[in-house]
């Protein structure tokens, strides 16, 4: 999780420029929300965000970079819906009779 604090520097780089834009921690993940940023200038922000994370972080780090609904998230490749349903699916098995997995904006898994 070392790639964190190279990626909050760089988010914390756009919320100082953009306004009523902020940084989250979690766990496994660092994202950047504009939801409550100028509409216009928080999308051009993001783009900007984007290509620079793309090349300052994820060309060099096992990382994903994630535009979602007015923001921008980096978390590790491996760490994903998708993969954790994987593993749920690979340790019950025989017990699983139905699955159901629901999101609220795109990813791409594959089972």
């Amino acid at each position: 999780m070392s790639w964190k604090n190279e990626v909050s520097e760089i988010f914390n780089y756009y919320t100082e420029r953009t306004q009523g834009s902020f940084v989250e921690h979690k766990r496994a993940s660092v994202t950047w929300h504009y939801r409550l940023a100028d509409p216009e200038y928080g999308e051009f922000q993001a783009k900007e965000c984007q290509n620079h994370l793309e090349n300052a972080i994820q060309s060099k780090l096992p990382v994903e970079v994630l535009l979602g609904k007015k923001n921008l998230e980096v978390r590790p490749i491996s760490i994903n819906k998708g993969e954790i349903a994987k593993k749920i699916v690979s340790n019950y098995q025989k017990e699983l009779e139905f699955i159901f997995c629901v999101g609220d904006d795109r990813t791409v898994s594959y089972f």
